[in-house]
């Protein structure tokens, strides 16, 4: 119930941004997330005490550049530099016990929701169940197109095929003797987890993976455009509002 609860919640607020295109929402959530967090961080770590500490880490770099040629020299610099690494690290701790476990919840939020492609209306569709026998008993709404066997991996697997309007849906199927019973989705923002075990059966729908940049030697989803773009927002934001 609390988790319910929760991306309810969250629906309220991000769920607009979803008409933006997915792309967008991330990058609006991106900067959101980033601005807050970079608010918490300045409000609760003592700045003027880490821009003392990154001044004297920067000191100390070029200390050691310096004595590169002088070992045991070299040694004592790296030593103070370690510590004083630590006494940054233990202050930009602090700030995460404000903000970590919204965020948890925000990236559930996200995974859920950004993921992968609606189910669109009138476009056709699959449902792959992993299993040998099985009939379908109820798919009232929906429009069914084909019911095959197709081979994956070496195994057999039934793929009915269907079309129907904007609507939330209820697929009863009878796979090796066990009632499945499958929700199905077809919205313009949201979608239904694609792949689910019900009964000890696999059940897969054919929504898509979104991919939002397409860099010729890798493809990036939502987690990937979060994370550059957050670096981005949070690098600028800091220097903005003079953070240490």
């Amino acid at each position: 119930m609390p988790l319910t609860a929760l991306n309810s919640f969250f629906d309220i607020i991000f769920s607009p941004l979803l008409y933006l295109g997915t792309f967008w929402a991330v990058l609006i959530i991106s900067l959101l997330l980033s601005v807050i967090i970079t608010v918490i961080y300045k409000y609760t770590t003592d700045q003027n005490l880490m821009k003392q500490l990154k001044d004297e880490i920067k000191d100390l770099q070029k200390q050691s550049k310096e004595l590169q040629n002088h070992p045991e020299k070299f040694k004592e610099v790296q030593s103070k530099m370690m510590k004083t690494n630590m006494k940054v690290m233990s202050e930009s701790l602090k700030p995460m016990l404000y903000y970590f476990l919204p965020i948890i919840f925000i990236f559930g939020w996200m995974s859920t929701n950004l993921y992968f492609h609606p189910l669109t209306a009138n476009e056709e569709f699959s449902i792959d169940v992993y299993a040998k026998n099985v009939s379908l008993t109820n798919y009232e709404g929906l429009n069914l197109i084909e019911n095959k066997m197709i081979s994956v991996n070496g195994g057999e697997v039934n793929r009915f095929s269907f079309k129907g309007n904007y609507g939330d849906y209820l697929v009863l199927l009878n796979a090796d003797g066990k009632e499945i019973k499958k929700r199905v989705l077809i919205d313009q923002k949201k979608y239904n987890t694609p792949e689910e075990k019900i009964n000890e059966i696999k059940i897969l729908t054919s929504n898509k993976p979104v991919i939002l940049l397409n860099l010729g030697f890798t493809q990036l989803g939502w987690l990937g455009v979060y994370i550059i773009s957050s670096v981005i927002f949070s690098s600028l934001l800091r220097k903005l509002m003079k953070v240490y």
